[in-house]
């Protein structure tokens, strides 16, 4: 909560006053009934019209003034509240951007999801739901109960220390007797088995699954409506408390006003405004009280995204790979994950010189890369590079659902079609865009649904090759194609990209001539 506070303290002084705004809307309101009680009352005596006129004026001031002035607290408290929102949500992409894989093992996408957009969302209600509701109610009583005092001292101080019981006591009651972190729990594992269940639908339908992971996800929605149910019988209790509050005043107020009538401390007319009075500023307390109940929900889901929230402490500036500096070195490498696995590496690459890492399958091939992104620990030396000169093709890269164009804008948006068409030459997709009907404009679906996997890789590969830096790291670039045209993409691109420093990893028996006709260095991985 301590770092969630840091965005809200400033606009701590806002939400006061949005809160005193809505108060007074309510004040309105008690006003209202006030004023119209004391206009019958007085009516059924028949008194001369001018003894009515100020009652009169004050219903329609307040009639009007309560709709009025509460649709500015509105506009005041979410003004606030959005604000709030929005620089949460930024220090979160902040903080995801500048982190690392290895920093998010273990986090779940469903926990990420939930933490970035429903989280930062619910949070809200603190201050909209709780503590802003709150002030508002204690505002409206306050003016309540001042005018109780007016008309009778004594009731006016015991209605005054039944109020303020109910606005301690019930919101305590709530937060005791609710229990949301189990809920919160079961909401995380619900979206992390939803996304699940959604990169898995081919998988699911493939192997007959798909009924017990619908199962699986429709037990845990039942748990969840479980503790929902629990929340609501706490709300139950919460308004049971209230009713029994308000109508232990109300009850008290019959018998202050009747006895301060037959004593002849107050005229007749203001028995029904100190009676009707404790109805209007305990109307909408249930919801108020009822959403105390959520109050261990929502601090636990603040404290959740406080891992989010920190700012990542830099450990250093690395010696980093300038455009003028391209020669990528490691001595020794063996990255974390395949530690036992993989025999200590030491390779060079640098332009004219591609280096191609082969082995086989699971050896720590793409650690390798991963290791050299700062994506995963390593021991050994690494000559480390600038994120901004070097282009990447990692093996879980995207494609999206939207056209070609698009998708191969996305590393270098003011490519022109001319270069992606060259670009398609060099990794044999042109022919298959041209026999298409909407060529560049062809949309691939979901996941690149539309093409096939050899294709698929081709469009990945033909995306990181339209970019324009210093170094390209390409992990498996040619899966799913076969040797003859891996090898001839392969001499392709290493024309390209002569005067780059090229790394290939690949499971295929790839030889590069190298620009004075030698082998790039090949390292052989081994269990």
């Amino acid at each position: 909560m301590k770092k969630l506070m840091r965005f809200v303290r400033p606009e701590v002084p806002a939400l006061l006053q949005a809160g005193m705004i809505a108060g007074i809307s309510l004040s309105m309101s008690v006003g209202l009934l006030a004023c119209s009680a004391w206009l019958i009352s007085m009516a059924s005596t028949r008194p001369p019209i001018l003894i009515l006129e100020v009652a009169i004026v004050a219903v329609r001031f307040f009639g009007l003034g309560r709709g009025i002035v509460r649709y500015f607290a509105r506009i005041r408290e979410h003004d606030v509240a959005l604000n709030i929102q929005t620089k949460i949500r930024q220090s979160i992409y902040s903080t995801m951007e500048e982190r690392m894989p290895t920093q998010l093992i273990g986090v779940q996408r469903g926990k990420i999801l939930q933490g970035v957009v429903s989280d930062s969302e619910a949070i809200q209600d603190l201050w909209l739901r709780i503590a802003l509701p709150w002030i508002a109610a204690l505002v409206s009583g306050a003016s309540g109960i001042g005018i109780i005092y007016w008309l009778d001292h004594p009731f006016g101080v015991l209605a005054g220390i039944i109020f303020l019981a109910a606005m301690f006591v019930i919101p305590f009651v709530s937060i005791l007797t609710s229990a949301g972190s189990e809920q919160r729990t079961t909401e995380e594992e619900l979206f992390d088995g939803f996304i699940q269940a959604c990169d898995s639908i081919e998988e699911s339908l493939v192997f007959g699954t798909n009924e017990s992971v619908r199962n699986e996800l429709m037990k845990t929605q039942e748990r969840i409506s479980a503790s929902e149910k629990k929340l609501a019988s706490v709300a139950g209790i919460s308004e049971s408390l209230q009713m029994l509050f308000a109508g232990s005043t109300i009850a008290l107020a019959i018998i202050s006003s009747a006895h301060a009538f037959l004593t002849g401390i107050i005229p007749g007319a203001n028995i029904a405004v100190i009676v009707l009075i404790p109805l209007a500023i305990y109307d909408g307390l249930p919801t108020t009280f009822a959403a105390f109940s959520q109050v261990t929900t929502l601090v636990k889901r603040a404290e959740s995204l406080a891992p989010y929230l920190e700012p990542i402490a830099p450990d250093g500036v690395p010696h980093q790979l300038s455009h003028d500096d391209v020669t990528l070195k490691f001595t020794d490498l063996v990255p974390d994950t395949v530690k036992g696995r993989l025999l200590p590496v030491s390779a060079e690459a640098s332009p004219g010189k591609p280096l191609v890492i082969q082995g086989r399958s699971g050896c720590g091939k793409s650690s390798i890369i991963n290791a050299i992104l700062g994506f995963v620990g390593y021991s050994g030396q690494i000559t480390e590079i600038d994120p901004g000169s070097t282009s990447v093709m990692l093996q879980s890269d995207h494609l999206f659902a939207t056209s070609i164009r698009e998708n191969l804008k996305i590393g270098r948006p003011e490519v022109s079609d001319r270069e992606i068409m060259q670009i398609l030459e060099v990794v044999e997709l042109a022919n298959l865009i041209y026999s298409m009907p909407e060529g560049l404009d062809t949309h691939i679906g979901p996941y690149g649904f539309n093409l096939s996997g050899g294709e698929k890789q081709r469009l990945k590969l033909a995306r990181v090759l339209l970019r324009h830096t210093s170094v390209y790291l390409l992990d498996e670039p040619f899966e799913y194609l076969d040797a003859q045209m891996a090898q001839r993409i392969a001499l392709k691109i290493e024309r390209i990209l002569v005067t780059k420093t090229l790394l290939i990893v690949s499971h295929l028996g790839l030889r590069l001539s190298g620009q004075s006709n030698t082998l790039g260095l090949v390292a052989t991985m081994q269990h």
